[in-house]
């Protein structure tokens, strides 16, 4: 599972079954069951990434992440979780991906709330290999989302 959020929700969900993880490592894509922090964890403030500097550096300047990155966008299935799907840089891997898979992209999967996404980003998610999974949040409060990951690490 990827996500950019800083905070421990996911930890909370998964209720220290799966591993939370603030940077890749060589071997990422063979692990199972693990939450890839990509802009950091609250408890390390040296892998924050909060700036487009900071940004910049974690994605382009560091090799081993670029190759972890690729190598699980093309060879796993990934859960995107707390990210904007709306990113310019998910527009850049989605479009590269759209332009050597062609009518077969490798499948993900993003948690969104099911009024956030317009028909045309739908669109455009799908063709790059993100399938939506939408869920109701009258509340603004996400509630939905922690029964879904519970209802993942619950699973064998």
């Amino acid at each position: 599972m990827l996500t950019t959020n800083l905070d421990g929700l996911l930890e909370r969900a998964f209720a220290g079954r799966w591993t939370p993880m603030a940077r890749a490592t060589g071997d990422i894509a063979q692990r199972r069951r693990y939450i890839l922090k990509l802009h950091g964890t609250l408890l390390d403030r040296a892998t924050w990434v909060l700036t487009r500097a900071q940004y910049d550096r974690a994605m382009y300047a560091d090799p081993q992440f670029q190759g972890a990155f690729s190598a699980l966008f093309n060879a796993c299935p990934i859960l995107f979780v707390g990210c904007d799907l709306a990113d310019d840089d998910l527009d850049l891997v989605l479009g590269r991906v759209r332009a050597l898979a062609g009518s077969a992209p490798p499948r993900h999967f993003a948690l969104v709330a099911a009024d956030t996404v317009s028909q045309y980003r739908r669109s455009r998610l799908e063709k790059g290999g993100i399938r939506l999974i939408a869920y109701d949040n009258p509340d603004g409060q996400h509630a939905a989302v922690i029964a879904v990951l519970r209802d993942l690490a619950a699973r064998p």
